[in-house]
């Protein structure tokens, strides 16, 4: 009786535990189900959240990709607009070099000798008519018109009938008696400095030289440098303006 007693007991107190066990474990259930439910729908609302930013990241994905697609076709316009621009500077540079080169090649065109048909060369300037033209060119026109007037006349003399005057104001004076009385006057037609004094005539107008050439110093610095910007030999002679007059004196007598 006390065995059958003692495994009795024994069978009580496993069933009570058993029992407590199936109710925490139910429970346990219970709240494993609860929190099952709770993560389902946090499953649920980060899925809709990852839809909703999937959605919006494709937009602005779509936005930017739109953006990138005009900013590149811009850049091509803009390209394009840039090598047209290139070309026609490109043409306008060429056009203006083209037009210096040929204002160059007119100006030293010019600047020719028209007794050498070279560059002048140290340039003096007819003061009657302003055509100008080497110095040693122009010397050497006048030398040879002296020698042949000499010549001619064996005798001449520049002063003889105007000791007290020069030639160019003899040439006036008598200018203004021939506008005022003509020249029927035999006498004053052989008075006239035309008839007495070497005809030093311009070699392009033929307009007769009266006074020793001018020396234009600022055509001469010019012509200088046009002539080295074309890479021409300059030839500069020694001397000062003092020189230039000098060496006329025997062509003008002053």
């Amino acid at each position: 009786m006390t065995g059958s007693t003692e495994s009795s007991d024994s069978d009580v107190e496993v069933s009570v535990v058993s029992a407590a066990t199936i109710i925490q474990l139910q429970k346990q259930i219970q709240l494993l189900k609860h929190e099952s439910r709770d993560s389902t729908r946090t499953m649920v609302a980060l899925r809709g959240e990852f839809a909703l930013r999937t959605e919006q990241l494709d937009a602005k994905q779509a936005e930017l990709d739109h953006v990138i697609k005009e900013a590149l076709a811009e850049i091509s316009s803009l390209r394009i607009q840039h090598d047209k621009q290139m070309e026609q500077a490109v043409a306008q540079i060429s056009s203006l070099e083209n037009k210096l080169i040929l204002a160059g090649q007119q100006l030293i065109e010019s600047l020719e000798c028209g007794i050498c048909a070279n560059e002048i060369q140290n340039p003096a300037t007819l003061r009657d008519c302003g055509h100008t033209f080497c110095r040693n060119c122009l010397m050497e026109w006048f030398s040879k018109a002296q020698d042949k007037f000499m010549a001619a006349n064996p005798g001449y003399d520049p002063l003889e009938r105007f000791e007290n005057l020069t030639v160019s104001q003899a040439y006036a004076t008598i200018h203004e008696l021939v506008i005022s009385n003509g020249v029927r006057d035999i006498k004053l037609k052989n008075a006239l400095p035309l008839s007495n004094y070497p005809p030093y005539e311009c070699p392009f107008c033929r307009t007769l030289a009266r006074s020793s050439p001018l020396c234009v110093f600022a055509l001469d610095a010019l012509h200088h440098q046009v002539i080295t910007m074309a890479g021409l030999p300059v030839k500069q002679e020694n001397g000062n303006h003092e020189d230039h007059n000098v060496s006329w004196n025997k062509f003008f007598v002053k």
